[in-house]
């Protein structure tokens, strides 16, 4: 079995579009192979984000029908510092937040290892 595909979501605190969150987490499915068995979704923000509890509910609605094509689906909640150790190993790095807010650290240190960063602004 291979590696999981490991897409990392991070937001800021004023993001609230769930659609758009969910056109973001299609974007995610659609780049699984027939290989990839297991998509892991990384987590990253503060209690007041809102971009951790779309992921949990996303993985949530989603985990029968990926189990139904011999998929699985998990969700992690990851802290910024314990994220930025494994930013080599992400393949995509989608970042959530509203019109003119500037990307976050994160996401930049993703930019800088040409990991496949998306940012949906919103």
């Amino acid at each position: 079995v291979g590696k999981p595909m490991i897409v990392v979501v991070q937001g800021t605190n004023e993001f609230n579009d769930y659609n758009t969150f969910l056109r973001a987490m299609g974007v995610a499915l659609s780049e699984m192979s027939q290989q990839d068995k297991e998509l892991n979704i990384y987590a990253v923000g503060s209690k007041e984000s809102n971009v951790p509890n779309f992921a949990m509910e996303f993985c949530n609605l989603s985990e029968s029908g990926m189990k139904g094509r011999g998929k699985k689906i998990k969700m992690y909640r990851a802290t910024d510092s314990w994220m930025k150790q494994y930013l080599s190993e992400v393949n995509h790095f989608m970042f959530f937040s509203k019109p003119k807010q500037p990307l976050s650290i994160l996401a930049k240190g993703a930019q800088d290892l040409n990991v496949n960063v998306s940012v949906f602004n919103y």
